[in-house]
């Protein structure tokens, strides 16, 4: 019977207040839902705790958020949208009816748009496929633009149907679309699927990132994020009937 006693004795002094901890402050003698401590423990990572008041960790926490916040909006600023240029065509033709495109998506399209140049728009066509940025000898012509000797001239064949072409002249140029003002060298062609391709060198050049999906190109440039967005088929396809390429 004294056994029994001793026993039950000693299992209420083990569980007992003096031997409950504190998760919130760490003590023993009472719970967490109990403490009436206000200072909150932070474990720093060298292992040192630090003890703060709730007010002063309300306010740390506050200002943590705040930075974060304000990182994101420098760091993930909108992108100046750049749409195609709405000046007239370089080249106008006879007005032709159009037909609607059932399908806007760009999966089976190649990134095409229009650039600003002295007051007329032209068509241009990025294509990561090409080594050059390329300028045709029509834009050349028409806006009076001033060839110079290439310093390496070499043949290519398959922007023409003359068979194989020397490449002997560049040229610049200056565009703009929408916000997006530039100025590149261009090799001349005399290539008529567009005025202005835009190739591997200028997609290096800007950093360019492209996304397959909306097939647009963002990067920056002084500082500013552009985002260049193609014409959808619907655009392209009244663009072709309205305008020569």
């Amino acid at each position: 019977m004294k056994q029994t006693v001793s026993s039950t004795a000693s299992s209420k002094a083990s569980t007992g207040p003096s031997s409950v901890t504190c998760f919130k402050c760490g003590t023993q003698g009472h719970k967490s839902f109990e403490c009436k401590n206000t200072k909150v423990m932070i474990t720093m990572e060298n292992g040192d705790i630090e003890t703060l008041d709730e007010d002063e960790y309300e306010a740390l926490v506050q200002a943590a958020v705040e930075s974060e916040e304000a990182y994101e909006q420098e760091s993930g600023e909108d992108p100046l949208l750049c749409e195609h240029d709405p000046s007239p065509s370089l080249v106008v033709t006879r007005v032709l009816t159009t037909q609607p495109h059932a399908m806007e998506e760009q999966r089976c399209n190649i990134f095409q748009t229009r650039a600003g140049i002295g007051g007329k728009s032209i068509k241009v066509i990025i294509d990561g496929g090409s080594c050059h940025n390329l300028a045709s000898t029509e834009l050349c012509e028409k806006l009076n633009l001033t060839l110079r000797k290439h310093p390496h001239p070499y043949h290519i064949q398959w922007l023409s149907d003359k068979g194989n072409v020397k490449i002997q002249h560049t040229v610049t140029v200056t565009f703009k679309i929408g916000p997006y003002e530039d100025t590149i060298e261009c090799d001349v062609v005399p290539m008529t699927v567009c005025h202005m391709l835009l190739g591997r060198p200028w997609q290096y050049d800007k950093k360019a990132i492209h996304d397959g999906l909306s097939n647009t190109y963002t990067f920056k440039v002084n500082d500013k994020k552009f985002e260049l967005r193609p014409m959808t088929p619907s655009q392209i396809i009244a663009d072709r009937t309205l305008v020569g390429d």
